[in-house]
């Protein structure tokens, strides 16, 4: 249940199913492997600056959303009850499109930059970086992590990591070379407060919203971007996956295959209800 809103499943399904699962699996036949498909974003806020593969935060820690805090306790969880499991965790970053589909076959998230784009507005600098990954750069690493017979590690990053991250002005130059379309030539980084005083003007600036989904949304996504949390990705590369390609190599086909779709219908992707 990846929903960055507080529903009632979240819980029940990334924690109490995942261990369920994972406790009626132990007693059947012996397991070669077992894969936590996580989330980078579980490392909680004030995590290290790349965050590594062994990071662990503390407990107590405080957490983005329901959503992160529920892969981390699944993780705890795993570790915990069924230590002898061959667990290996996987914590993909932000995934964003398909290098060849755009957002056809993944629209997760890339409302992020067309909301920043349409209110020439975001909680974040041009200048920061974001990690962002494609959604088949994913699913080739973790094959990669499934098929492999040996792993030398337990914990795994699927990032950019701080060499293929783009920066928002990267992204939004990629767009405008793309697309013919304007850069944001008068984009500010914003507070909250601005933000509220500014609601009025959604429909006409983004189209038809639900205003308090859409503060919400920059209040939790915008600032964690403003953050800047890169994610190391040696391990990785290590076992022989390659880099990934950069947002700015793709994401015009992102933005090609989502002009036809409401900034509001692509966020329920990650606001589910």
């Amino acid at each position: 249940m990846a929903s960055f809103g507080s529903h009632r499943s979240i819980f029940p399904t990334n924690v109490d199913g995942v261990l369920a699962m994972a406790h009626g699996l132990s007693r059947g036949r012996p397991l070669r492997r077992f894969i936590q498909i996580g989330t980078g974003m579980s490392c909680g806020r004030n995590a290290p600056r790349p965050v590594s593969e062994d990071y662990s935060p503390a407990d107590g820690v405080e957490h983005y959303l329901d959503y992160t805090a529920s892969k981390y306790q699944a993780e705890q969880r795993l570790r915990t009850e069924l230590p002898e499991l061959p667990l290996v965790i996987a914590r993909p970053s932000i995934v964003v499109g398909h290098t060849e589909l755009g957002c056809a076959a993944s629209g997760s998230i890339y409302w992020v930059f067309r909301l920043a784009r349409a209110l020439q507005a975001f909680p974040c600098e041009l200048d920061q970086k974001i990690d962002v990954i494609p959604v088949d750069y994913c699913a080739e690493a973790l094959h990669l992590l499934l098929e492999k017979p040996t792993l030398k590690y337990a914990a795994y990053n699927i990032s950019s990591g701080p060499s293929h991250a783009c920066t928002f002005g990267e992204i939004d130059e990629a767009i405008s070379v793309g697309t013919g379309e304007k850069k944001m030539s008068r984009y500010r980084q914003t507070h909250y407060d601005s933000f509220l005083q500014m609601q009025d003007r959604f429909k006409d600036l983004i189209g038809p919203c639900n205003k308090r989904i859409v503060l919400k949304a920059i209040r939790s996504y915008g600032y964690f971007a403003a953050e800047e949390v890169l994610f190391d990705n040696q391990r990785l590369i290590e076992e022989g996956m390659r880099p990934p390609q950069p947002l700015t190599d793709y994401v015009t086909l992102c933005e090609r295959t989502s002009k036809d779709i409401l900034i509001a219908q692509q966020m329920k992707y990650d606001y589910k209800t």
